[in-house]
């Protein structure tokens, strides 16, 4: 896979959650995007409740659309401390 591939997420659940979190990450590489589609989702804490999942990933929330029920996610950058 190209190392900028986006990914759509569907979740249904918490059972599939963490699963889908860690897959997605996988096949985005440094560049790609993670959209989370939350309209039929059962999770426990809805959307919000993903940020926790996403960050054991290795992702964060770049972008949150309440009206649409999705989220964005892209793999977590690491900055670099000045000395």
């Amino acid at each position: 896979m190209a190392d900028n591939d986006d990914v759509i997420i569907n979740l249904q659940g918490d059972g599939e959650l963490d699963g889908a979190l860690r897959a997605a990450r996988g096949r985005i590489g440094t560049t790609g995007r993670v959209m989370v589609e939350g309209a039929d989702c059962t999770c426990q804490g809805g959307l919000s409740s993903i940020c926790d999942h996403a960050a054991a990933a290795g992702l964060d929330v770049v972008a949150f659309d309440h009206k649409a029920n999705r989220l964005m996610l892209a793999a977590r950058r690491h900055l670099a401390m000045a000395a």
